[in-house]
C-alpha cells in the first residue's frame, strides 16, 4: 500500500506521538508498504528517519496552504491509497479542513489526544462542537486509542463514526531485556534506595507538584524526573524545598531512550499524575520493564487495571504516598500484561485497517 502519516512532529523531535508513528512508519515499511510522512517540524524540508521519507512544511499561512495543496494534489492523482492523520487540534488535520470527498474516502483520522479535561476548556467548544464531531464522521475510518475516546467518539457523532480501536505499541522484547549498568551513577542518584520514576515533559497537565508533595509522606523513596522541565525546573525544586524533600527529588532533564529503560529497571515503581493522556506510552513501556504503576485514570489506565495488571488509581498527593509504598516492587506480573501491547501486534491491526480503507 502507498500510505501517508500526516502528524505536527516527528522525530528527532522526542515525545509519545513521535514514538509511537515512527514505530509504526517504520514497521510497515519493513513489510513492504510505501510510507512517506509529512510534518511541520522537521529540521529538513525532505529526508529520512529511520528509511521512513520525510517531507517537512514550515509552521507558517505560506506553509500550511503549501501542504494542503500537496495532500489533495496527492489524493486527486491516486497518489496515496491511505491518508492517516495523527492528533488533533494541529496545522495537519486543520490545514485539510474542509475534506474533500475524494479525501475523506481514503482518510484514517486518529485523534489522539481527546478528552473530556479538554473539551471543558474555553478555547475547545468550536473544535469539539463542530470541527471534530465532522472530521469523525467524515473519516473512513476513525482511530481511537483507548476505551474511553471510543465511547466518546460514539457519542459525539451519535454513532455515525466508523470508529476503530487499537492502541498504541511498544517493543516489548527491546523493554524487557533492559539492565540497571552504571545508570544511577552516570546520574548521580543514590544506590539502595527505592526510586519512584516518572517520565515525560513538566508540562501543567503532567502535575508533577503531586508527586514531589507525595514523596513527603514516604520514609524512604526518591523521586526521579526525567524529561524536558518545560521551564518549570525552579518551580519544582522550590516545591521540593517547601516540603523538605529536596534531598530526594532528582532532576535529570532530557534522558535517552536507552537512559530510561535503565531507569525502568532500577525503579520500584512508575507514577504519574498527569491528568490528561491520550494514551500514556510510559505505562505500559514501565510494565514491560516489570514495574507496577501508579496514575491518575486517564488514557490507558482504566483498560491495565480491567486487565488485571499491578496498577493502582490515585488522585492526590496521599493517595498516591500509599499506593507508591504498597506496589512498590511488585510488577513483575506486568511484563505479560505488557506483551498485549507489542508492535507486532499493533502493526497487524493497523494494517489490517489501512488494508480494508485502501480496498473499499
Amino acid at each position: 500500500m502507498r500510505i501517508l502519516h500526516t502528524v505536527h512532529a516527528y522525530p528527532p523531535e522526542v515525545g509519545g506521538t513521535e514514538v509511537v508513528l515512527e514505530r509504526l512508519s517504520r514497521g510497515l515499511v519493513r513489510r513492504g508498504h510505501r510510507v512517506v510522512v509529512a510534518t511541520g517540524e522537521h529540521p529538513k524540508r525532505d529526508g529520512s528517519v529511520g528509511g521512513v521519507p520525510v517531507r517537512g512544511f514550515p509552521v507558517t499561512p505560506r506553509g500550511v496552504l503549501a501542504y494542503r495543496r500537496w495532500v489533495l494534489k496527492g489524493v486527486r492523482e491516486g497518489r496515496w491509497d491511505v491518508v492517516m492523520t495523527y492528533h488533533s487540534k494541529v496545522w495537519s488535520h486543520l490545514a485539510l479542513f474542509p475534506f474533500s470527498e475524494a479525501l475523506a474516502k481514503r482518510w484514517v483520522y486518529a485523534p489522539v489526544e481527546f478528552t473530556d479535561v479538554e473539551s471543558r476548556h474555553p478555547r475547545h467548544v468550536a473544535y469539539y462542537g463542530v470541527v471534530e464531531p465532522l472530521s469523525l464522521r467524515r473519516a473512513a475510518r476513525a482511530w481511537t486509542l483507548t476505551r474511553g475516546d471510543e465511547d466518546r467518539a460514539l457519542e459525539m457523532t451519535e454513532g455515525r463514526a466508523s470508529v476503530v480501536r487499537i492502541p498504541n505499541g511498544v517493543d516489548h522484547a527491546w523493554w524487557a531485556k533492559g539492565e540497571v549498568g552504571d545508570v544511577l551513577e552516570r546520574w548521580g542518584l543514590p544506590l539502595g534506595v527505592p526510586l519512584v520514576t516518572f517520565v515525560g515533559g513538566f508540562w501543567e497537565h503532567k502535575d508533577v507538584g503531586t508527586l514531589v508533595e507525595a514523596i513527603k509522606h514516604l520514609d524512604e523513596h526518591h523521586l526521579v524526573l526525567a524529561g524536558d522541565p518545560r521551564g518549570r525546573a525552579e518551580r519544582v525544586r522550590l516545591l521540593a524545598q517547601e516540603h523538605g524533600v529536596l534531598d530526594r527529588v532528582h532532576l535529570l532533564g532530557r534522558v535517552s531512550r536507552e537512559d530510561v529503560r535503565a531507569l525502568f529497571h532500577a525503579s520500584a515503581v512508575h507514577a504519574s499524575a498527569s491528568w490528561n493522556e491520550g494514551f500514556g506510552l510510559t505505562f505500559v513501556e514501565a510494565m514491560a520493564c516489570g514495574l507496577p504503576v501508579v496514575a491518575r485514570a486517564t488514557g490507558v489506565i482504566p483498560e491495565l487495571v480491567d486487565q488485571g495488571a499491578t496498577v493502582e488509581v490515585a488522585a492526590d498527593p496521599w493517595g498516591f504516598a500509599e499506593a507508591i509504598e504498597r506496589l512498590s516492587g511488585q510488577g513483575a506480573g506486568n511484563v505479560d500484561v505488557a506483551w498485549r501491547y507489542d508492535w507486532s501486534r499493533i502493526v497487524d491491526e493497523v494494517e489490517a485497517m489501512y488494508r480494508e480503507v485502501s480496498e473499499a
